[in-house]
C-alpha cells in the first residue's frame, strides 16, 4: 500500500512494527556472531581432540597435517569473514532503527515525555561498520587463536611411528597394515 493511501496512524503503526523487527534482527546478529565464535572454538577444540587421541596418532602421517593445517587455515579465514559479515548486517540494522528513531522523534523533548528518550547526540548519526569494534576483534581474535593452537597441536603433537605400536588392528585396517611393511 502506497504511503499516500495509509491513515496517519498505519503509518506510525508501520514504523513500530518494523522498529521491533529492526531489534530483533540485531538480538538475532548479535546471538549470531557469539555462535560464530563458539562454533569454530568447538571445531578447533574437535580438532585437538582428535589428534591427541591414541587411535589417530599413527595415522597422523605428514601428509594428514599439511591437509589438517590446510582445513584449520579454512576455518580462520571462513570464521573471520562469517564474523565480519555478519557484523556488517548488524550495522545496517542499526542504522534503520536510528532512522526510525528519527523520524519518531524519540531524540526530541515532551514528544513521549517532558525528557527524550534517546540522547540528543544520536540523532541523526550514522552507524557505522567501525561500531562496537571493541567486541568483534576480540571474538576473532579468539577464532584465530584457538585455531591457531590446533594448528600448533597438528604439528607437534608426539605420535609414535605406526611399526612400533602393538595392536595396529585396532587402529588400521588390513590394506593399511601391509603398505606399513
Amino acid at each position: 500500500m502506497h504511503k499516500d493511501e495509509q491513515q496517519p496512524e498505519q503509518r506510525h503503526g508501520s514504523l513500530l512494527t518494523l522498529y521491533d523487527q529492526t531489534w530483533e534482527e540485531i538480538r538475532r546478529l548479535r546471538e549470531f556472531e557469539w555462535k560464530i565464535a563458539v562454533t569454530f572454538i568447538t571445531l578447533s577444540g574437535g580438532f585437538v581432540a582428535l589428534i591427541c587421541s591414541d587411535s589417530f596418532k599413527p595415522l597422523l602421517t605428514y601428509n594428514l597435517r599439511w591437509i589438517l593445517t590446510a582445513a584449520q587455515i579454512f576455518a580462520i579465514i571462513f570464521g573471520i569473514y562469517c564474523l565480519l559479515r555478519t557484523h556488517y548486517y548488524l550495522a545496517q540494522q542499526r542504522d534503520i532503527r536510528r532512522k526510525i528513531e528519527d523520524v519518531l522523534n524519540f531524540h526530541e523533548p515532551a514528544v513521549f515525555m517532558t525528557e527524550a528518550l534517546l540522547p540528543g547526540g544520536w540523532k541523526s548519526r550514522q552507524v557505522r561498520f567501525s561500531f562496537q569494534l571493541e567486541l568483534l576483534i576480540p571474538l576473532m581474535l579468539i577464532v584465530f587463536l584457538v585455531q591457531a593452537l590446533a594448528i600448533y597441536v597438528t604439528w607437534f603433537a608426539t605420535a609414535k611411528p605406526a611399526i612400533h605400536i602393538q595392536d595396529r588392528e585396532r587402529c588400521l585396517s588390513r590394506s593399511h597394515q601391509t603398505l606399513l611393511y
